[in-house]
């Protein structure tokens, strides 16, 4: 198969769909972007990578400039100052296989700091790389059933600190995605809005690792006003999935963001590009001797197989 409409025709079921394809009803959900079938299916079937920034905004004036701060924590932490980088892992140079620009599909990073303590504390930090990457990635035709169980492919990166605690991460998870309808009464017929990917398919933080921090995310639909909170350690689940601790979950104010975008990502140097809702959580580092940087995705951020 050489050419992109061999795979957005084909799917689990020879129709284009994966196997696993469910509905989902956003009637009362505060934020709905919903793509068309044919934006969802490019990214399921098509998308290989995603670039993220290492620097804030693409302005003209900032860019390229390293004093201008990217997907990074600042802190002190027993006297021992320290930038902790997403773009950091071990040393490239000795391992060429271990990179995260772009941030390629079967990504799996986990690099985890040793502090090395001295007289004063902590005088420097040894870091061990776990790197469980498989670096073959699926063709876009296998990719069909891969949210089936048979070969799902998700992909993270998280760079600890060296206090054990702070991290940056980034991971997505493009496996499933939905057909969303909305219902005026429960006996109305559905009314299909389009499709996507639930919030949180697409994630980039810094912080104190699942608690709190410094994140943006990336979905289609988000806030389920009808959730119910049936326990006192399970707060108000802003993202309208299973409740759980999971990172924003854990933010003040029931994980509400700061802010909440309508944006289109774009495939790098193609035509395709996905309205996303972008949400923004800042202002977290005020309690801890640290900054916590996050910038959004920009421009053409997704990056296509190389025959498109």
């Amino acid at each position: 198969m050489s050419d992109v409409i061999s795979f957005i025709t084909r799917g689990g079921a020879k129709n284009g769909f994966p196997t696993c394809f469910t509905e989902l009803d956003v009637s009362n959900f505060e934020f709905v972007n919903a793509m068309s079938l044919k934006q969802v299916l490019n990214i399921f079937y098509n998308l290989e990578a995603i670039s993220i920034p290492l620097e804030t905004p693409d302005d003209p004036e900032t860019a390229g400039d390293s004093s201008v701060p990217g997907f990074q924590i600042e802190q002190t932490f027993n006297n021992y100052d320290e930038i902790v980088k997403f773009i950091e892992i071990s040393d490239p140079a000795v391992d060429p296989g271990v990179s995260v620009v772009p941030f390629s599909i079967g990504t799996q990073h986990f690099e985890e700091a040793n502090p090395v303590y001295g007289g004063s504390g902590i005088i420097d930090v040894d870091y061990v790389l776990t790197d469980n990457s498989n670096y073959e990635v699926p063709e876009p035709a296998e990719k069909a059933h891969s949210c089936n169980g048979l070969s799902q492919v998700n992909t993270s990166r998280t760079k600890m600190a060296s206090d054990q605690i702070s991290s940056v991460r980034a991971f997505y998870d493009l496996n499933q995605f939905y057909r969303l309808y909305t219902k005026e009464s429960p006996t109305s017929p559905k009314v299909y809005e389009g499709y996507g990917f639930a919030m949180g398919a697409i994630t980039m933080f810094a912080g104190i690792t699942d608690l709190n921090g410094n994140q943006i995310s990336y979905g289609n639909f988000a806030n389920d006003l009808d959730y119910v909170q049936t326990s006192p350690w399970m707060p108000p689940n802003w993202w309208g999935a299973q409740p759980g601790l999971w990172l924003g979950q854990s933010f003040e104010a029931g994980a509400e963001p700061d802010l909440v975008t309508s944006v289109t990502l774009d495939f790098l140097g193609s035509t395709f590009s996905a309205d996303f809702i972008q949400a923004s959580w800042t202002g977290r580092d005020s309690s801890f001797p640290a900054n916590w940087y996050v910038p959004p995705l920009i421009g053409e951020c997704l990056i296509p197989y190389e025959y498109i």
